[in-house]
């Protein structure tokens, strides 16, 4: 929400969390925008396939989501005023 409101004065309102995927394309004064999309999209897709499935995370599959919540902070880190 931070950076989308940032960049665009808006954030998403939807109940879907996918949605904000799309208000994230919307972001065209930064650069690489996609890289964005990509780790928030992996995000969303492990948690919705958690939360509908009941299937338990393993330690690997662990290690990989934080990995790309780790480079989605980051990449919003970096175009957010310090």
């Amino acid at each position: 929400d931070a950076f989308t409101i940032y960049h665009l004065g808006e954030r998403s309102s939807s109940e879907r969390h996918l949605d904000a995927l799309t208000l994230l394309e919307h972001v065209t004064v930064v650069s690489d925008v996609k890289e964005a999309r990509t780790h928030l999209a992996r995000i969303l897709e492990e948690k919705g396939d958690i939360e509908y499935s009941g299937r338990v995370l393993t330690r690997r599959d662990s290690e990989r989501l934080a990995g790309h919540a780790r480079r989605f902070v980051d990449y919003v880190a970096r175009h957010l005023p310090s």
